[in-house]
């Protein structure tokens, strides 16, 4: 006949077995939840995670191939983006050129020219911004100038030829962000 005892130490034994075998098995479906956390997060802050495993329960394998397919997609949508934007671009810069072109060959006066090629500079700083939008996914964000950039758009707007508008700008030089330069 066992004593008190002996039930008390199979019952320990039992416990702590139960405890393991539902520790392993939480983390059998907790852990690819925490991967598909993870993944999800990188591709949030815009990076392109690691390929999710094709394991686990059925549902988490479900889950799993929807993300990659989901994370493949984006990855086609933002290739056809660039491609779109590179062609747009591309486009609009050869028409863009030849006016330019055909101005400063042309007899205008002075500052008509001036105010024309202005223009087309702008013109062709839009189109470079498209560009490097369209690239953006490959060059790295720099340390630039916030106020110089601001006082360059303004100048470059040619504002204060124009009667109608009063501009007083106070414009702090110190003032660095991280972006695209263009």
């Amino acid at each position: 006949k066992p004593s008190g005892s002996n039930w008390l130490w199979w019952a320990l034994i039992a416990f702590l077995l139960s405890t393991i075998g539902a520790t392993m098995l939480t983390r059998h479906i907790v852990e690819p939840l925490a991967n598909l956390t993870r993944a999800a997060q990188a591709l949030g802050h815009g990076k392109v995670p690691d390929k999710l495993p094709d394991a686990g329960p059925k549902e988490i394998r479900e889950v799993n191939r929807a993300f990659n397919t989901m994370v493949l997609d984006l990855a086609r949508m933002e290739e056809d983006r660039e491609l779109l934007l590179a062609g747009v671009s591309h486009d609009l810069r050869t028409p863009i050129t030849r006016l330019r072109l055909e101005v400063e060959l042309a007899s205008l006066p002075e500052d008509s020219r001036n105010a024309m090629v202005q223009d087309l500079e702008q013109m062709e700083n839009i189109v470079n911004q498209f560009l490097a939008y369209a690239r953006r996914s490959n060059t790295p964000l720099e340390l630039t100038n916030l106020g110089e950039t601001v006082a360059s758009a303004i100048a470059t707007s040619r504002m204060d030829e124009d009667p109608k508008v009063s501009l007083d700008c106070v414009i702090r030089k110190d003032v660095f962000i991280m972006a695209h330069p263009v």
